[in-house]
């Protein structure tokens, strides 16, 4: 018998040939589609985590913005400049200035709880710490209305460090709105 069909008397058949290539072409629209299923996925994630990011950025900067405010009006040097000329007034003003560093100091604290990056959560700590410790040092100043020597200087660094935090903290927060 002549060899008809092809190669080592093998015949092929056309329908062996389009059943693999239909299921060659079935197998790559599933990766595909897949593939198009992951990306989706991927993108739709990552949109949420920066919109997540930037509201986190938003609640951060209300809770600080108000505190470079509060820290330029505690400052040794302008409470020292400023401070009234009774003990009366100076118990009023140092009243008020407590009443507003407590309202921070709680902001902040909530900050710490709940922030999601763990050094953000650190330095929001200190800050507390160093919100506390910068007027009271600065009370000192006021009420003693001492311009130099050793509560000054107190004061002072006291005062630096509360900024130095500060400065860190929106570092921080903006890096991690950022991400």
């Amino acid at each position: 018998m002549a060899n008809r069909g092809g190669v080592g008397g093998r015949r092929h058949n056309g329908a062996v040939n389009e059943t693999a290539t239909a299921v060659l072409l079935a197998a790559s629209g599933g990766i595909g589609a897949f593939a198009g299923a992951a990306i989706t996925t991927a993108l739709n994630y990552r949109t949420q985590d920066k919109t997540h990011r930037r509201e986190q950025l938003r609640r951060d900067a209300e809770t600080l913005g108000p505190i470079h405010e509060y820290l330029f009006a505690t400052s040794p040097d302008r409470l020292a400049m400023n401070a009234p000329v009774s003990d009366q007034g100076t118990g009023e003003q140092y009243d008020r200035l407590i009443e507003r560093r407590d309202q921070h100091i709680s902001a902040v604290q909530i900050l710490a709880a709940g922030h999601p990056d763990a050094k953000v959560r650190s330095v929001a700590r200190e800050l507390t710490t160093a919100l506390f410790n910068g007027l009271t040092s600065a009370g000192w100043v006021m009420r003693d209305r001492v311009y130099e020597g050793k509560r000054y200087d107190v004061a002072n660094e006291d005062h630096q460090h509360a900024l130095d935090l500060l400065r860190e903290l929106d570092e921080r927060t903006t890096a991690y709105g950022d991400k």
